[in-house]
């Protein structure tokens, strides 16, 4: 028996999260999203607390006051199971070559915290990771103590590897998290170069869903959004049921 043919299994939040940065970059796209999940998740560093608010200080406040934006900290979130996992997969890119070469490429740096390398999870393992790239120039010396300059590739292969290596971490903090980005060419071109498995998430389908019925949102308040969104929960659900059972359906050989 299902969570939806057992009306005393109470349904866990399924909610939308973000990657492969701490904050979205294309506000309409998460107008959309928030119709389709319980909530938006942001992995934010402590140090970068208040920069969602300060980037789209509307829609943040919005989601806020509605109880659908959650802020989790990689401070906590990332412990030393998932840095073991974080470095036994950057051990293996690195060893196998893929980024040999990247060095050579003229390109300004992007700052990645240490906090998301797994530094709180496992401090001798993120200085592992760190050593092992800076040795092949492709990170430097951290110049504020809480964030490291690394290659822009680098940088988002780590990022879309957290996506998938916490998935299963939002049980901790009630909620069921699906990845979902609105870089979908920058993300699909990180995840060939890693040979991610491809099954969908719920996150995933839906954004191709957004493809085809999303509509341009950005001249529309977030409040008459949310507002929308209120009056027509029930489809909501309904939608998001629906996903779930795709997605599981779509992770079973021989499914649709």
């Amino acid at each position: 028996m299902d969570e939806q043919s057992n009306p005393h299994t109470p349904l866990v939040p399924e909610v939308a999260f973000y990657y492969p940065g701490p904050m979205w970059d294309i506000g309409s796209w998460v107008k959309n999203l928030v119709l389709f999940f319980d909530g938006i998740a942001l992995l934010v560093p402590e140090y970068m607390k208040n920069r969602p608010s300060m980037l789209d200080p509307a829609i943040v406040a919005g989601l806020s006051e509605h109880g659908l934006l959650h802020i989790l900290e990689p401070e906590t979130m990332i412990n030393k199971a998932a840095t073991e996992q974080l470095a036994e997969a950057m051990t293996a890119l690195i060893i196998s070559g893929a980024l040999d070469g990247l060095a050579a490429e003229e390109t300004e740096f992007h700052e990645l915290s240490y906090s998301r390398m797994g530094s709180y999870g496992d401090r001798g393992l993120a200085a592992m990771i760190f050593e092992e790239l800076k040795a092949r120039g492709l990170a430097r010396d951290s110049a504020d103590g809480v964030s490291i300059p690394m290659h822009p590739l680098v940088r988002g292969i780590i990022l879309v590897l957290l996506a998938q290596i916490l998935r299963p971490y939002g049980k901790n903090f009630g909620m069921e998290l699906s990845p979902a980005t609105d870089r979908p060419q920058v993300v699909g071109a990180l995840q060939e170069l890693l040979s991610l498995p491809s099954s969908p998430s719920a996150g995933r389908v839906v954004a191709f869903d957004l493809e085809t019925v999303s509509v341009d949102l950005s001249s529309i308040p977030i409040d008459e959004v949310l507002g929308f969104r209120r009056d027509h929960l029930d489809e909501h659900k309904a939608y998001t049921r629906n996903v779930r059972k795709f997605v599981r359906e779509s992770a079973i050989p021989g499914g649709p």
